[in-house]
């Protein structure tokens, strides 16, 4: 009905203004190497065919990848003056722990993170680490856990259950838990029959049918009738999972793979040959930057915020290849690794001008 038509407009209004913020942001971020650059920089990621497709087909994608940015930009914030107020840092608490009721992946983000600013403050800044920093560091790991954690307890009292979102967590467990379950040639050949499937333009193998989602999630969806029964394959699959600890890390790299591959959406707009470009474009655009971060000494104004992307980029691969993995999962991401090629951009620049 009209109703309908109007809801979906208006989402995609108001996600195509936090796309044009996005893009505004990292205008900011980069704006004190250049107008230029940092112009052309935000207007790529605002007007980035992509993260625009997502903006129309997942609402929770341009929502997660806004606010990923907004952390981002509190983390450059915080990095550039550790002794900053201490509110950046409850910012940044509370950025991340809504990042956490979006995805709850994002969970162990803070955690990470701040073990790493501990890190580059020992080594890098250690005149900077103080008693201050550290509270503030300790503020915004404690806001970033209390959000979550008070969301988990009120369903908790309405429901029973202790969780953040009713996701298929338990689902993706099954998956894994089934895939651990074959030989080291079997997950080989399901990566391989995978990557076919994708570069083929859809075609299926039955052994790849065998172990994706459709079928195991109709025979999760055929044994998961019950609360009692849920929690018993849970049981029942973490134990196969630690009982092959090889062939899941195994299948983690497997995850890795899709999550990272160039992906085809056979049901979109896009010519097929476009997405494919485009991604490659954008990782060639990465590794120029990469290659110029080890290319350049010093520099650390422009090097540290590409070792902060990297970090953003690789907590995201890490945690999720202990899931089942569809490629859109690395989308909101992409800004990062556009952001690593325009830094790249400015090393050079740099080092040009000095020779």
């Amino acid at each position: 009905g009209i109703e309908t038509w109007t809801a979906m407009f208006t989402s995609m209004y108001f996600e195509a203004v936090l796309l044009g913020l996005l893009g505004f942001l990292f205008y900011i971020l980069l704006k004190r190497y250049g107008e230029v650059l940092a112009i052309i920089a935000g207007a790529t990621i605002a007007a980035h065919p992509i993260l625009g497709d997502h903006t129309f087909d997942i609402g929770t994608e341009t929502l997660f990848t806004f606010f990923l940015g907004v952390v981002f930009a509190l983390c450059v914030r915080i990095m550039r003056d550790p002794e900053t107020k201490w509110y950046w840092y409850a910012l940044l608490g509370l950025a991340a722990g809504y990042q956490t009721l979006v995805r709850m992946q994002f969970v162990l983000f803070i955690p990470f993170i701040a073990f790493c600013y501990f890190v580059y403050l020992y080594f890098l800044r250690r005149n900077l680490l103080s008693w201050i920093t550290i509270r503030n560091s300790l503020t915004t790991v404690a806001i970033a856990a209390l959000i979550p954690i008070s969301f988990a307890t009120y369903i908790y009292q309405h429901t029973g259950i202790f969780a953040v979102t009713q996701g298929r967590d338990n689902e993706m467990l099954y998956y894994r838990a089934v895939r651990a379950q074959l030989s080291y040639g079997e997950i080989t050949q399901y990566a391989r029959d995978w990557l076919w499937r994708s570069i083929s333009g859809g075609v299926n193998t039955q052994f790849l049918t065998d172990n994706e989602l459709k079928k195991l999630g109709y025979e999760y969806g055929l044994k998961a009738t019950t609360s009692e029964a849920i929690a018993q394959i849970r049981a029942e699959n973490i134990q196969t999972i630690l009982s092959r600890p090889g062939h899941y890390l195994y299948g983690n790299l497997v995850e890795i793979m899709k999550l990272a591959y160039i992906e085809h959406d056979y049901a979109d707009s896009f010519p097929r040959v476009f997405r494919p470009i485009l991604y490659g474009v954008m990782y060639v655009f990465f590794l120029f930057g990469a290659y110029h971060f080890f290319r350049t000494k010093g520099n650390w104004d422009i090097r540290s915020l590409q070792i902060l992307s990297v970090l953003f980029i690789f907590y995201n691969t890490v945690t999720l290849s202990f899931l089942n993995v569809v490629p859109r999962f690395n989308t909101p991401y992409l800004p990062l690794f556009i952001l690593v090629g325009f830094l790249g951009i400015v090393l050079f620049l740099r080092k040009s001008k000095n020779q």
